[in-house]
């Protein structure tokens, strides 16, 4: 699979997050000293069906602050998930 999100020298994570939540932001840091920060590639929303993710729309910047922080809406319940790398 190519990732056309990630810039050159940027490290993707191998995971994906799924989450089902509302009304709050979430922000990521580095456990490794060797990565100074953790950015959002990409948050979609989405369903699970037969237990495989269906992926729909791509929120833009104006909803995950730019790659810095996943945000839930809080008039309303969505799946999501999110791409995360280290740079």
């Amino acid at each position: 699979m190519t990732d056309h999100f990630t810039q050159s020298g940027q490290e993707p994570f191998k995971r994906h997050i799924p989450c089902k939540l509302t009304g709050f932001r979430v922000a990521f840091r580095a456990l490794d000293a060797r990565a100074q920060k953790v950015g959002l590639i990409a948050v979609d929303e989405g369903v699970y069906r037969d237990g495989q993710w269906v992926a729909g729309r791509r929120l833009n910047g104006d909803e995950d602050d730019q790659g810095r922080m996943w945000r839930f809406s809080p008039y309303g319940i969505s799946i999501e998930r999110c791409s995360l790398y280290r740079y």
